[in-house]
Order: C-alpha cells, then structure tokens, then sequence
C-alpha cells in the first residue's frame, strides 16, 4: 500500500475532502443498510449536517473539536472527526474509510489518532454512537476500549438500532500518533 500521512485538516482543500469524504460515508450507510435511509436522512436533516459541513472549521478545529485527514499523496483515504461536547467530553464523529484503503489498518489508525488528539487537548472521556448493523467499527472500537453504555444522556437513548459507547482518556496514555501519523 502507498503510504498514508494522517494530520489534521488545515485549508480549502482539506476541508473539501473532509466533506466528500463524510458524504461517501453516508452513502455508504445507505447503501449498506437499505433500511436505515430514513434513519440517516432524518439525522442529516435535524442536525444540519450539510451547513456543518459547509463550515468544518467553525465545528471541528481546536478548540471546538478536530478534523483528521488520511492522505495517499494524490487523495483523501479517510476522515476522522471530533467534537466538544462538554469540558470533559469529546465525540468521535464520522469515522470513514473509503473502499480502496479498507483492510489496511487505516481505520484503527485514524481511531488511534483521534484519541490521542482528544488526550492531546483534555479531554477525559470521548463518546461515540454508531449503528448497528456497523458490524467492524463496533469491534474496533471495543479493541480500543470502548464500553457501551445507556441512559438518557444518549443521543437517540431509546432507538435499539444506535449503540452509544464511551472510552475514559487518561492523561499520559500512550499518544504516539498525536502529531502525525505514517502507516504502510
């Protein structure tokens, strides 16, 4: 595999390829869960994501969050982003993967990359929700030690099709992809 860089979206053109990027991923829920469109739609639309994607920078740039960006030195590979839910809490958030770097490694990179980033700015717990039928995200997200866990506080507490998983983020934890990553 051609090398990948990770480093944090900064500019035009990686604030463009955060978007496209985030738009293929859904898609590729739609796409994989047939059932599950109306669900993503109705999220797309009562979170505004397109106007949050038309401004990344004001929504996931220090210090109200983080936008990753896998590069191959000719295209964006992957995002992986983060969002400030209080002083203590981030949220992981659209973690993707496009289909021509999938079995690389580069998923648990960007989700290794992303908590050391969360580390990096205080945080002491992120949360993340997913879908369920995510079959490979949630068992990567379990290998890093994410728990899930329920209650009201969780977005769409009552829909059995979310799984709502945190991670505690102790300072000093290993962060050896903070800055920048490469894999091969």
């Amino acid at each position: 595999m051609t090398d990948v860089l990770i480093k944090e979206a900064a500019g035009a053109a990686d604030f463009a390829a955060a978007k496209s990027l985030t738009l293929a991923y859904f898609d590729a829920l739609r796409a994989r869960a047939p059932e599950a469109r109306k669900m993503v739609d109705d999220h797309m639309t009562s979170h505004d994501v397109e106007a949050e994607l038309d401004d990344l920078s004001a929504h996931f740039t220090p210090p109200h969050g983080a936008c990753l960006l896998a590069r191959r030195p000719d295209v964006a590979v992957g995002v992986v982003m983060l969002s400030r839910q209080t002083e203590e809490t981030c949220e992981m958030n659209r973690m993707f993967v496009s289909d021509t770097a999938r079995g690389t490694g580069l998923g648990r990179a960007l989700c290794d990359a992303i908590i050391a980033k969360a580390r990096a700015m205080g945080f002491g717990q992120m949360i993340l929700d997913t879908m369920h039928f995510l079959t490979e995200a949630i068992s990567l997200y379990r290998s890093v030690g994410f728990q899930t866990y329920g209650g009201a506080e969780a977005y769409a507490a009552d829909d059995p099709r979310i799984l709502h998983m945190r991670l505690a983020l102790p300072q000093g934890a290993s962060d050896h992809l903070a800055h920048g990553s490469q894999i091969k």
